[in-house]
C-alpha cells in the first residue's frame, strides 16, 4: 500500500510600502489567513503580534539601508498541515532589472530547497529545544529590563534589537532571522495549531 504525497502547502503573497501605516494591513491579513488555517482567538492574536513586529523590524531595517519610504516589504503566507509558516523581508522599492532577475532565480531555487528544508524539519523538530529557546528568549529579556531598571544607560541598539526578536519569539513556534550581505533583512516565522 503506498502513501500518498502530502497536499502542497497554500501560499498567499503580500506586498506593501515598508511604512508604519501599512503593518496593519500586514495584521489583517494574517488574521484572515489564521483563522483560514484555524488558529483559535489566541493563536491569532499571537500572530498577528508576531507579523507586527517583524514588519516594524523590516521596516527599521529598510529605512537604515534605503532611506524612509525606499522599501517594501514582502509577506509570504505558507498554510501547511501542522499551522502557517510566514516570511518577512524588506526589498528595495525599484529593483534593476539584473536584481530582478536574479530574485527570480533565487526564489525558484527557493521553491526546490523548500520541499526538502520542510522534509528536514519535520525529521528534526525537537519540541524541548523550542522550548528552551523561549525560555532564553525570556531569561534575555528580563536581563535587558533588569538592567534598564536599574538605571544603566548602556543599552545598545543591538541590545534593543535582541529585544525586537526575543519578543518575536515568545509569540511563535519557530523564527529564523538572518541578514544578507547587502543587508536586506529575512525573518521567518511558523505558528503551529497546537502548543
Amino acid at each position: 500500500m503506498s502513501r500518498s504525497a502530502p497536499a502542497p502547502a497554500l501560499v498567499s503573497e503580500l506586498k506593501i510600502p515598508a511604512q508604519a501605516a501599512f503593518v496593519i494591513v500586514a495584521k489583517r491579513a494574517a488574521s484572515a489567513l489564521g483563522s483560514t488555517a484555524g488558529f483559535s482567538l489566541e493563536g491569532i492574536d499571537d500572530l498577528n503580534i508576531a507579523v507586527a513586529q517583524a514588519c516594524e523590524k523590516a521596516i527599521a531595517a529598510g529605512d537604515r539601508l534605503w532611506g524612509p519610504g525606499n522599501g517594501v516589504l514582502k509577506l509570504s503566507f505558507r498554510i501547511v498541515d501542522a499551522g502557517m509558516e510566514v516570511e518577512v523581508r524588506n526589498l528595495p522599492a525599484r529593483l534593476s532589472s539584473t536584481d530582478q532577475l536574479a530574485a527570480r532565480r533565487e526564489a525558484e531555487l527557493e521553491r526546490r530547497a523548500a520541499s526538502i528544508r520542510r522534509t528536514a524539519e519535520r525529521l528534526s523538530r525537537e519540541v524541548g529545544v523550542e522550548s528552551k529557546e523561549r525560555g532564553r528568549a525570556q531569561r534575555e529579556a528580563q536581563r535587558i529590563l533588569s538592567q534598564a531598571r536599574a538605571g544603566r544607560s548602556e543599552m545598545t541598539e543591538a541590545d534593543l534589537e535582541d529585544v525586537a526578536v526575543n519578543m518575536i519569539r515568545l509569540f511563535v513556534d519557530e523564527l529564523r532571522y538572518n541578514v544578507d550581505s547587502r543587508g536586506s533583512m529575512r525573518m521567518r516565522m511558523v505558528k503551529y495549531l497546537v502548543d
